[in-house]
């Protein structure tokens, strides 16, 4: 007996599962390195996931609240220098672990998506209080070699 042919079956997408993503920056498109973060969220949203980026903007002068291309991103303004490791953002980054587990105890999600360290205790604990599943992604392992000096 042949096989059926597949070809012409509709794709069927999973249902939409929501996706947390924590970033420690700003999440602009175009900043350089941190475009292989924006391209996983767009594929993820392309194929059928309710993707929030909840991003730190440091600077506080980018919109708190943005939607592009399907990406809905939610920006927490909590003024620190950037890339100076948590030595010298101490304060400023347990500002953001304890706003990011707030935001991640009052809304639904299936997944988070902890991009780097800036996050990962909040991102760990709301996983366990929750029996959610959590993905650490550490991008850049190079750059954090220096934290602790």
């Amino acid at each position: 007996m042949p096989a059926p042919d597949v070809s012409e079956a509709p794709l069927v997408h999973p249902p939409a599962k929501r996706v947390i993503a924590v970033f420690g920056k700003s999440f602009d498109a175009y900043q350089g390195r941190y475009l292989r973060a924006y391209n996983q969220a767009v594929s993820l949203v392309e194929a059928g996931y309710d993707v929030t980026v909840v991003a730190w903007d440091r600077d506080c002068n980018r919109p708190v609240e943005e939607e592009r291309d399907g990406i809905h991103i939610r920006r927490l303004r909590i003024r620190a220098g950037g890339s100076r490791g948590p030595l010298h953002n101490a304060g400023p980054m347990l500002e953001f672990n304890r706003r990011v587990y707030g935001y991640l105890r009052r809304h639904p999600w299936d997944v988070i998506h902890c991009f780097d360290l800036d996050a990962m205790f909040a991102c760990l604990a709301a996983s366990r209080r929750r029996g959610g599943k959590a993905v650490l992604d550490i991008s850049e392992p190079d750059y954090y070699k220096g934290f602790w000096k």
